[in-house]
């Protein structure tokens, strides 16, 4: 029964088509179109344009064939993508912490940096799960491996079914998000106890 995540779906053909400079999918007939829609997924829009891979958590949620897999409003997609900005900020300054890292000159530098670093990497997760961004999530949950020993076993569940959703091509639900979420706030608790 239509309701207002097909207006979430039909926004995602729209958004697709604008970036993209076409449809998601292409048939020959009214009949192959609808198989197409139901059974199979549409071209990651960076196979497109390599620059636009961050997009591809996106569309997947806007596109999904299960309703409760895509956004649940209109709002929660435009919170995606104002995420999006703040997770290539993020980037950026973990970039800068890094190599600042590189330089530093005292043992009490290295420690606070290593601090930032750790909190720009947590900050990474939540934007990646939130944005639906598994390689990106993945990356970050990798990173925070060495700075945990109370939540390890948790952390390594989590990139394990990280890993099968990516393989599956399964959006990150809200529930995982929030225990993603819940689990890199832990590891950086643990690490402000302990530095």
């Amino acid at each position: 029964m239509p309701d207002h995540r097909t207006d979430i779906y039909q926004l995602g053909l729209v958004f697709y088509e604008l970036l993209t400079g076409e449809l998601p999918y292409k048939a020959t007939s009214p009949g192959a179109l609808v198989g197409k829609i139901l059974h199979s997924k549409p071209k990651p829009v960076s196979e497109f344009n390599e620059r636009l891979r961050k997009f591809d958590g996106i569309f997947e949620k806007l596109l999904a064939k299960m309703k409760e897999e895509r956004y649940q409003s209109v709002k929660e997609f435009l919170n995606a993508l104002e995420s999006l900005l703040e997770l290539e900020m993020e980037k950026e300054e973990l970039k800068k912490t890094s190599l600042a890292m590189r330089k530093s000159r005292s043992r009490e530098e290295f420690e606070r940096l290593k601090r930032g670093s750790i909190r720009k990497t947590v900050k990474i997760a939540i934007l990646s799960a939130k944005l639906n961004d598994k390689a990106e999530l993945l990356a970050a949950l990798d990173d925070l491996k060495f700075y945990t020993h109370e939540n390890l076993a948790d952390l390594m569940n989590a990139i394990a079914q990280i890993e099968m959703l990516l393989k599956e091509g399964i959006p990150i639900s809200a529930e995982v998000e929030e225990r993603i979420k819940a689990l890199v706030l832990r590891i950086e608790g643990e690490v402000g106890k302990s530095g």
